[in-house]
C-alpha cells in the first residue's frame, strides 16, 4: 500500500516539479542574456548605456554595475531606466518573479 501511495505522489507531483524546474532554468538563461547586454534602446531608438553608476529606485543608494541588476544594498531591481529623451527603457525581466 505504501508503494502505491509513493507512486501516486510521484506521478501526480512529478510533472509539476519538472515544469517548474524548466521554467526556472529558462528564466535564469534570460537573466544572463540581459545582464550581458551593455546598451539598450528606447522606443525612439536612442542608445542607453546599461553599465555604469546608478541610484537604486527603492533605497536611493548609489551603486556601480548593470542598471537592470539587483541593488547590492537592498536587492531591488529597477523596472526601467531613463533615456536622455525622457522615455523609459523597460527592464525586460520586470515580469519575472523570484
Amino acid at each position: 500500500m505504501r508503494v502505491l501511495v509513493i507512486l501516486f505522489v510521484v506521478v501526480a507531483i512529478g510533472p509539476a516539479i519538472i515544469v517548474d524546474a524548466l521554467a526556472r532554468v529558462l528564466d535564469r538563461r534570460r537573466l544572463r542574456q540581459v545582464l550581458r547586454t551593455r546598451v539598450a534602446r528606447c522606443d525612439a531608438q536612442h542608445p542607453v548605456e546599461l553599465v555604469g553608476a546608478w541610484t537604486c529606485p527603492s533605497c536611493h543608494a548609489p551603486f556601480e554595475g548593470h542598471g537592470f541588476g539587483p541593488c547590492p544594498h537592498c536587492g531591488e531591481v529597477a523596472y526601467g531606466l531613463p533615456c536622455p529623451c525622457s522615455r523609459i527603457v523597460v527592464n525586460p525581466l520586470a515580469e519575472i518573479g523570484p
